[in-house]
């Protein structure tokens, strides 16, 4: 066996999110809003686990947690924005998590990068969120 690099740091870490935005204008996800009108939106920890996200809840959460983790105000703005137009709601609450070391979630150094897409346009981020037909992948290549 022959040494092609040398001194490169290398990971196993193997996690891959893929975001896939329908083009069709059905925004018919739904976000609740309590009785006082305000929308809560919590982060989340997207790692590299098996699961597949339709709905608006997990999305909104993974926006969330990628212009938290970025620390994009601009991304902050448009997501707000985005659930007030679609749902209605008076306004929108970004609540923490009780995490010491991640309060605004987590999402996997590896699919960075990603989450960019939904943010292209106020046009891409509804239809990511609040389209059933827009999905949320987060995998891995261990199995």
């Amino acid at each position: 066996m022959r040494t092609i690099r040398r001194s490169v740091f290398e990971t196993n870490s193997s996690s891959v999110h893929t975001i896939a935005i329908s083009a069709s204008d059905q925004l018919t996800g739904k976000l609740g809003a309590g009785t006082d009108g305000v929308c809560e939106i919590y982060p989340g920890e997207f790692g590299w686990g098996i699961d597949t996200f339709y709905d608006a809840h997990s999305k909104a959460s993974y926006c969330l947690t990628a212009a938290k983790q970025r620390g994009n105000t601009e991304w902050l703005t448009m997501l707000e924005t985005a659930i007030k137009e679609v749902t209605g709601a008076s306004g929108v609450l970004f609540c923490p998590q009780n995490d010491k070391y991640y309060p605004w979630g987590y999402i996997d150094h590896q699919s960075v990068g990603e989450d960019a897409k939904a943010f292209e346009s106020m046009e891409l981020l509804k239809n990511f969120i609040f389209n059933p037909a827009s999905i949320l992948v987060v995998d891995n290549d261990n199995h």
